[in-house]
């Protein structure tokens, strides 16, 4: 009677075990699920912007992310319709793209100061420096 009490309670602990590495396991496939498409859209929302003015490059930039994440752009609208019925699941993955577009502008602001500004006056003073 003890050893099948004993041997019910161990099955239930390797059950509720298995069950809670199984829950970690999915969570975490999706969050690289979610960083890898974020990262593209990301990078693609930061390259549109920067190519905004050269449209024939930006298509070459695009696809370059897009191998970058190993992510096609049909895989980016299923990746999408995948979300349609749950608006809430929608708004976790966006708040992972909000985070990363953060960080990379934070990143680029203080790129921008670390490098020397040059004035207006300063180019005018070497020019008239050279002249003389």
């Amino acid at each position: 009677m003890i050893w099948r009490i004993i041997g019910v309670l161990v099955l239930a602990a390797l059950i509720v075990t298995g069950y809670l590495w199984i829950k970690d396991w999915k969570e975490h496939r999706l969050q690289i699920e979610y960083r890898r498409y974020a990262g593209a859209i990301t990078e693609t929302s930061v390259a549109a912007e920067l190519y905004r003015n050269k449209k024939d490059s930006f298509p070459v930039v695009r696809d370059s992310i897009l191998r970058k994440y190993n992510v096609t752009a049909k895989e980016m609208l299923d990746f999408k319709e995948r979300f349609k019925d749950d608006p809430e699941e929608w708004a976790v993955f966006w708040k992972y793209v909000t985070d990363m577009t953060d960080s990379s502008v934070k990143w680029w602001q203080e790129e921008l100061k670390k490098k020397p500004e040059i004035s207006a006056d300063s180019v005018k003073v070497e020019i008239q420096s050279d002249s003389i």
